[in-house]
């Protein structure tokens, strides 16, 4: 009879595939937590029906701390994905992640702007912020440029192409979500990827008589 000891259950494949991926699902839940705040905060700043009141302690006191946070969150959530996407270096996976990863991130001109504005951010003073007649949260665009020399290629030509002004709803909304269907999509790869691991996991658990968490079973259901 063969004896099965429990560290070969910690030290499987499919073991390590969840630790890390439940890591990666955790910053991205943080990151779209961050999201909703924000974009509350702008359109309810946004709403002609709130008090102003309301409105002004939002725009002036709470949203650059909102904006800031998201954008932690956002660099947090990338720094994350790429420590965890080198694993995949060399294998299968590899030439079907830098597709999508172009196909989806790459080429945003919105997560090249937020990218720059943020070391402008966290770094520099704070861009101020201003209302347009119609109610509208935005950065002046000339104002953005001349702030920093930092700005590249790909981040001035959002500027170019946001005209005036640079409006935080669909600046945020777009880039949330890129991020999200590209973060979808990779749930989705990596699971079929380890799906025989995590099996092969449970099979582990189950000759040793322990129950593994619930998002084991819901994988290999899938």
């Amino acid at each position: 009879m063969v004896i099965i000891d429990e560290k070969i259950l910690y030290q499987s494949a499919g073991w390590k595939a969840i630790g890390c991926i439940g890591r990666f699902a955790e910053m991205h839940y943080i990151f779209n937590q961050d999201s909703k705040i924000l974009l509350d905060a702008i359109h309810l700043v946004q709403d002609v029906k709130k008090p102003d009141s309301i409105k002004s302690k939002i725009m002036f006191d709470d949203l650059n701390t909102y904006i800031f946070n998201f954008l932690s969150a956002a660099a947090a959530l990338r720094d994350n994905a790429r420590k965890m996407l080198k694993k995949y270096d060399n294998t299968k996976l590899e030439s079907m992640l830098k597709a999508n990863i172009k196909f989806y991130l790459s080429n945003s001109l919105e997560g090249a702007f937020i990218y720059k504005y943020r070391n402008i951010h966290t770094h520099s003073n704070l861009v101020s912020l201003y209302f347009t007649d119609e109610d509208k949260v935005v950065w002046i665009t000339e104002e953005l440029i001349k702030f920093s020399n930092e700005w590249n290629s790909a981040a001035k030509k959002y500027m170019e192409k946001s005209g005036q002004y640079v409006y935080l709803d669909n600046l945020f909304a777009v880039y949330i979500s890129q991020i999200n269907l590209f973060y979808n999509w990779l749930y989705n790869e990596l699971i079929k990827y380890h799906r025989e691991d995590i099996l092969s996991t449970i099979e582990i658990a189950n000759k040793l008589n322990i129950r593994l968490p619930h998002i084991y079973y819901k994988i290999a259901n899938i």
